[in-house]
């Protein structure tokens, strides 16, 4: 059978794209792709999602359409795309999961079209398909419009994308030198196929436990439901407008706001606001696992998506459904365990933004105790209450995070007190609040110096880079942006490495990456191979991260376990 021509694919740089149905065809149209540098990839799956309909792969003459409907991916293609050949993918399109998923193929030697114009841009465009999908970057980048652009999954389409992709491999190349975020992209290119076996993969999910934590949930809001019935009456409690006129009513007092925060700092004089918080607090713990149950898969995992650029500073995000947003109660995440027959290792970093500040700011004192191994959360509260460390409890301890975590990214008075009473339960006075940021810069006195410099600097910066080079513009920065964005993007960099090399290591031990949770590593190994899993994950943490972080040691916490939460 002779090659079928789409019509419109002159418009691009490919002159034609061919459908190719037999394996003659097959054969000839790998052979030929195979010598070129580089190929395009995109796909159309079945409409279960299970299955490979067509694969469209491009390069500077020509896109081939390999027709898959009803059987596997033929030899010579999956040879293609599995050898060294640079793989041209769009992040925003899913190609990598549905490659391993539905081919059991795991792509390397990508360079991603989607991150390029991400870090190119400098995170000044919205990170989603109206600024940098494939029709948006073929008309800033080439000036034209993009044929097929019906939104269809279909060959003619996945002809156009193709098409794109080889058209603007280039230019977008040109827009990272030129940006100089190269070592940011390859990052970012390496962990495409790490990203999708974890998606793939999937996390195991405790039904049972699952369904009991859903119904102790319900049961705690309906009674604090009831027992606000009482006092406000029937009222809508999810319902901003409702629950704001009832409560000015009740306390005879306008409520210009609901937020937790706000609430906590009623109760002492509204008791009653302590069952508002409850019921939150349960509704929120039951909307949790409502959102597991409803995305848990045929194999009993829930496949959440990873967003690798959801934040300007390069940080993850984690939907459908969200793990990222999981309480830290034990008998919640529990409800994640291990495979039969497997463990959880557990690994996450140890006070990672601080050892970033302290290795990249220069602060002496921070780094003599991460050197000497002293806990910089006892060496604060030491100083503040001007006691020995070894005398400092772990309330004390506790107490003094905050300071730590939020005074280092320029955090005024008013605003730590918020920040410990919405992240920790703890409350500051405003002396408290301004007497220990007094301290703590008196402490770390590098990190004093550098929150004065990006302030005196602040009225000429444009841009700021994390130690990758990874860049954020600004058009009018907050001194908050210049402190925390490049030290959780090195955090970033090395995490996203750590989790390539992890990804590598544990696989070699018959095991997988299973959940990535800010900086923190979530695997699953079978039993006998358990330890040395453990030990892997934790070198590729720290070896992720030393690239970036050079001056002090690297820490890592890991558990080994049954379920998701430590003990």
């Amino acid at each position: 059978m002779h090659p079928t021509t789409i019509a419109g694919m002159q418009q691009l740089t490919t002159p034609y794209a061919e459908v190719v149905h037999h394996e003659e065809g097959v054969a000839r149209a790998c052979e030929a792709l195979e010598r070129r540098g580089s190929i395009a990839i995109t796909a159309v799956t079945s409409p279960d999602n299970n299955k490979l309909d067509y694969l469209a792969v491009g390069a500077a003459e020509k896109t081939v359409i390999f027709d898959l409907r009803g059987r596997g991916l033929p030899d010579p293609l999956r040879a293609l795309i599995e050898g060294p050949i640079v793989k041209i993918i769009h992040g925003l399109d899913r190609t990598a999961r549905t490659l391993l998923a539905c081919a059991n193929v795991e792509l390397d030697g990508v360079e991603d079209l989607y991150a390029a114009s991400v870090l190119s841009d400098g995170f000044v465009r919205p990170r989603d398909g109206e600024n940098h999908g494939l029709p948006a970057l073929v008309a800033r980048q080439l000036r034209r419009s993009l044929p097929g652009g019906d939104g269809v999954a279909s060959p003619a389409r996945c002809a156009s994308d193709v098409a794109a992709m080889v058209s603007l491999y280039q230019p977008l190349r040109a827009a990272v030198a030129s940006a100089n975020v190269h070592r940011a992209w390859e990052l970012e290119n390496d962990l495409v196929g790490p990203v999708a076996a974890i998606e793939t993969s999937g996390f195991w999910l405790d039904i049972d436990r699952t369904k009991t934590v859903l119904d102790r949930a319900r049961h705690a809001a309906n009674d604090a439901r009831g027992r606000l019935a009482v006092v406000l009456g029937d009222v809508n409690l999810d319902s901003q407008d409702e629950l704001r006129a009832a409560l000015g009513k009740t306390c005879d007092f306008a409520f210009s706001s609901t937020a937790q925060l706000h609430l906590r700092r009623l109760v002492k004089d509204h008791p009653f606001l302590l069952e508002l918080l409850k019921y939150r607090k349960a509704a929120m713990y039951a909307q949790h696992a409502e959102a597991w149950l409803a995305a848990v898969s045929v194999d009993g995992r829930v496949h959440p998506t990873f967003e690798s650029l959801a934040a300007a500073t390069g940080r993850m995000s984690c939907s459908d459904p969200p793990l990222h947003s999981v309480p830290h109660r034990p008998d919640v995440r529990e409800c994640f365990v291990a495979a039969p027959g497997c463990k959880l290792i557990i690994a996450d970093y140890s006070a990672i933004e601080l050892a970033i500040i302290a290795d990249r700011v220069g602060d002496e004192e921070m780094q003599r105790c991460l050197r000497e191994g002293i806990d910089l959360h006892r060496r604060t509260a030491g100083h503040l209450l001007k006691a020995q460390i070894g005398d400092v409890t772990e309330e004390q301890r506790r107490r003094v995070k905050p300071v730590n975590f939020g005074v280092v990214y320029g955090m005024g008075i008013d605003t730590l007190i918020e920040y410990a009473e919405e992240n920790y339960g703890i409350v500051y006075t405003p002396a408290d609040a301004k007497r220990m940021r007094s301290a703590f810069f008196h402490l770390y006195q590098g990190v004093g110096s550098w929150h004065q410099q990006v302030k005196n600097d602040l009225p000429k910066t444009t841009e700021i880079r994390s130690a990758s080079g990874r860049l954020r513009r600004f058009s009018e920065p907050k001194v908050t942006e210049l402190l925390n964005t490049p030290i959780q993007g090195t955090g970033a960099d090395g995490f996203k490495r750590a989790v390539v090399l992890a990804h590598r290591a544990v696989a070699q031990l018959g095991g997988r990456l299973v959940h990535l949770q800010h900086d923190e590593i979530v695997a699953e190994a079978p039993d006998a191979a358990a330890e040395a899993a453990a030990e892997a994950v934790k070198q590729a943490m720290i070896e992720g991260m030393v690239e970036f972080v050079t001056k002090v040691p690297i820490g890592v916490k890991v558990t080994i376990g049954d379920a998701w939460a430590r003990p």
